[in-house]
């Protein structure tokens, strides 16, 4: 794993998601977190693959694509 940035444990208590965590908790899923970077238009999973990973964004965005449609943003 990586240093934990200053800014994620914040930015998790601001999500909906995590409502209810108390710092010390959000600070423990923090620590799980591994940051990754991805250049813009870089696929990180594909539809119908297995996996049980968690991809929060922090910092950018991300475009989500369902049955061939995009479905967020």
């Amino acid at each position: 794993m990586t240093a934990l940035r200053d800014d994620v444990v914040a930015i998790l208590a601001a999500s909906p998601l995590f409502e209810g965590l108390t710092v010390p908790e959000l600070t423990a899923v923090a620590g799980e977190f591994d940051e990754q970077h991805h250049l813009a238009g870089h696929r990180i999973v594909t539809e119908g693959m297995d996996g049980v990973e968690f991809f929060p964004v922090i910092e950018g965005s991300a475009e989500v694509e369902a049955h061939g449609a995009t479905a967020w943003p």
